[in-house]
């Protein structure tokens, strides 16, 4: 069965924006050209695994919920307690921002918490 590879496909997409939410969405991208040697697979759908969903919500509380989007293209917001929002720039040097070492947690630490 030969079909032709499609140009565009959906992307799952997490945004945690500075207002202290995290966004999930659908994103149109764009489907890279096979190469010589590429095998090409159709995926119809592929599950979340659970232990993923803390990758992706992260620090926030799901209980505060909302869905946007549209029926084609849902997302949904959840706020993020503000004692997670990491803020100011980050020591060029270690690339941990200000206030993640003024609370002396660093980024591995907070994965750690997850």
């Amino acid at each position: 069965m030969s079909e032709s590879v499609p140009e565009k496909c959906l992307q799952i997409r997490s945004n945690a924006r500075s207002t202290g939410v995290i966004e999930l969405s659908l994103a149109e991208a764009d489907v890279p050209a096979p190469g010589e040697n590429d095998v090409t697979i159709r995926v119809e759908a592929a599950p979340i695994n659970p232990s993923d969903l803390g990758l992706l919500v992260g620090p926030a509380d799901v209980s505060g919920a909302k869905q946007t989007g549209s029926a084609d293209r849902p997302g949904i917001e959840i706020p993020v307690d503000e004692n997670w929002i990491v803020q100011g720039a980050a020591d060029p040097a270690t690339g941990v921002p200000a206030s993640l070492d003024a609370r002396r947690q660093s980024p591995r630490d907070l994965a750690l918490a997850l």
